[in-house]
C-alpha cells in the first residue's frame, strides 16, 4: 500500500471495493508523502447492501517511523442509526440524497517529516461490501 502523486493530490487504495467479512481489519501502516498536511478518509458505500452494517475505523499516526503510534481519532456510521435508507436500490439519507462516499477530515502534523506514518483498524458488525481509500493533500 502506497501513496500515488495526482497532481497537488496523492491517493492510497486502502482496500479495494469487495466483499468484506465482520470484524476488524488492519489497515497500513503506509508512510506518508513530505509535505502534505490534511486529507480525508473516504469510504465507498455504493455497493453496501445490508442496512444492519455499523463500520468503525481508529486511526493512529506515527511521527517516529513507527516506533509510537497515538489516536488521529476515527470515524464510523451506524447504519441502522443513520436514516439511511434504499431507494430503488441507491443509497440515500433521510433526504433521499445519494450516499455514495461518506468519510472523515484528516489532519496531519508535522509536514516535514520524512518518517510519519498512518495506521487505522476497520471495524464491521457485518459482512458488507465497502472500500476505503485516503486522499491527502
Amino acid at each position: 500500500m502506497a501513496f500515488t502523486n495526482i497532481g497537488c493530490i496523492s491517493v492510497s487504495s486502502v482496500f479495494a471495493t469487495q466483499l468484506w467479512q465482520a470484524g476488524a481489519k488492519s489497515i497500513g501502516p503506509v508512510v506518508l508523502p513530505d509535505k502534505f498536511s490534511g486529507g480525508m478518509l473516504l469510504v465507498d458505500l455504493t455497493q453496501l447492501a445490508d442496512l444492519t452494517c455499523n463500520i468503525v475505523v481508529a486511526m493512529e499516526l506515527s511521527l517516529d517511523n513507527g516506533v509510537t503510534w497515538n489516536s488521529m481519532g476515527g470515524w464510523g456510521v451506524n447504519v441502522p442509526t443513520s436514516g439511511y435508507h434504499f431507494n430503488a436500490s441507491v443509497l440515500v439519507d433521510a433526504n433521499n440524497n445519494p450516499i455514495r462516499v461518506t468519510g472523515n477530515y484528516l489532519r496531519l502534523i508535522e509536514p516535514i517529516n520524512a518518517v510519519r506514518q498512518v495506521r487505522a483498524v476497520a471495524t464491521l458488525s457485518t459482512p458488507a461490501v465497502i472500500g476505503m481509500s485516503i486522499v491527502i493533500w
